[in-house]
């Protein structure tokens, strides 16, 4: 998408915009909302059975870790590249590692 040069004045670069955006919904239960809709749908086993659900988040990110561990993910203490790796165990019971 291009912006005309007498527009350009009055469009954020792509950067400042996304940040804009971020700034805006940061705290208002979004995350909390996708993982528990994310969660529901792995359940759903979509791809087959599985017994655990795993994902990966940059460790400075303590907001991340907080929500994940709030859902039962735990730290395996495993890195994908420089992200650190938490897991939870699917099924009845949501036993934990």
């Amino acid at each position: 998408m291009e912006v005309s040069e007498e527009q350009k004045s009055f469009v954020a670069d792509n950067d400042i915009s996304i940040i804009e955006a971020y700034t805006a919904i940061t705290g208002k239960g979004y995350g909390k909302e996708a993982v528990k809709l994310a969660l529901e749908f792995i359940k759903t086993y979509p791809c087959g059975d599985a017994d655990y659900c795993w994902l990966s988040y940059e460790p400075e990110n303590q907001v991340a870790a907080k929500l994940y561990h709030s859902f039962g993910f735990e730290e395996t203490g495993d890195k994908g590249g420089e992200e650190l790796i938490d897991i939870i165990k699917l099924g009845k019971g949501e036993e934990h590692l």
